[in-house]
């Protein structure tokens, strides 16, 4: 049975990010904030030199200027550019939602505005679109053409649909792209296996960082009260069944937090960062607490 696929257009896309990214920009405008939440180092110190009208006040080395009585700010050497790889979650699951957006438009949105902020900072944007197959790969580059070539290919029915095969994409990634890679990870999550996780640990070990972006319909995470008897249905197999929810539902609110606390355990115990979003939730506030909250764990 094949799902009926929700997609934003072209235009409301590009929209819907330009709105978001604003706020993303702000936090990376000193890109001593960007290099070190993606690599978890920050850049490599150069010299100190006297402040100008130009700078950010927030860049002042107070050490050095309590020393001089004049204000000094660092001067970092930027590392080299770095490959930034949405890897998308295309498949059945992510089809679904009870909000606005269903989880594959909220993922469309999150990918635009990290790769968006991604080639304004300078770094290559590249994009993976997965599910039982490779959909499509978008190799880096850090034109601006890009980002709106992925947006384009966010908007087409047939980048969408079938179960969710994460081998499907190991090799691929292992193999093509190289250490100087940060791969952000953006899937519901509800389908793992052991070899998702085993490589995991492999991409962590080998790339820059790696970071997990649960996408979560609300419903995903838990059922609410008086629902009653209702129809659902099995997104990969199309198998509709009467349910009363009523009766399931301590147990599967049980299961599901059970399970997302089990895969952001898998990816910490990796050594990868891990964020939650559900698609009911603004994402660029949420992930600001979550950049603030990690930068100051580093």
């Amino acid at each position: 049975m094949q799902l009926q696929v929700n997609l934003l257009d072209f235009n409301t896309l590009v929209s819907i990010i330009n709105k978001n990214i604003a706020k993303l920009l702000e936090l990376f405008k000193l890109k001593m904030v960007y290099f070190r939440i993606v690599t978890g180092k920050g850049m490599e110190f150069d010299r100190l030199r006297e402040y100008t009208d130009s700078d950010d006040a927030s860049s002042i080395d107070w050490n050095a200027t309590a020393r001089t009585t004049k204000p000094y700010v660092k001067v970092f050497k930027e590392e080299r550019m770095l490959d930034i790889v949405l890897v998308i979650d295309t498949s059945n699951t992510m089809l679904i939602g009870t909000t606005p957006m269903t989880k594959n438009e909220y993922a469309s949105v999150v990918a635009g505005i990290l790769g968006y902020t991604a080639v304004n900072a300078g770094d290559k944007l590249g994009a993976i679109f997965f599910s039982d197959k490779v959909n499509f790969i978008l190799d880096p580059s850090n034109s601006m053409d890009n980002f709106y070539s992925m947006i384009k290919l966010m908007t087409k029915k047939e980048n969408y649909g079938g179960k969710k095969n994460w081998s499907s994409i190991s090799k691929i990634l292992l193999e093509t792209f190289g250490p100087d890679t940060v791969l952000f990870i953006l899937s519901d999550f509800m389908k793992t296996s052991p070899q998702m996780f085993n490589d995991l640990e492999k991409f962590a070990n080998k790339f820059k960082a790696v970071f997990g972006i649960m996408i979560r319909d609300p419903r995903d995470s838990e059922l609410p009260k008086g629902v009653g008897n209702i129809y659902l249905e099995d997104p990969d197999t199309g198998t509709i069944s009467l349910v009363n929810v009523d009766k399931i539902r301590d147990k599967y609110n049980m299961l599901a937090k059970r399970q997302e606390e089990f895969v952001e355990k898998v990816f910490r115990n990796a050594g990868a960062y891990f964020f939650k979003i559900h698609t009911n939730e603004d994402f660029v506030d949420m992930f600001i607490k979550f950049f603030n909250k990690t930068i100051r764990e580093l």
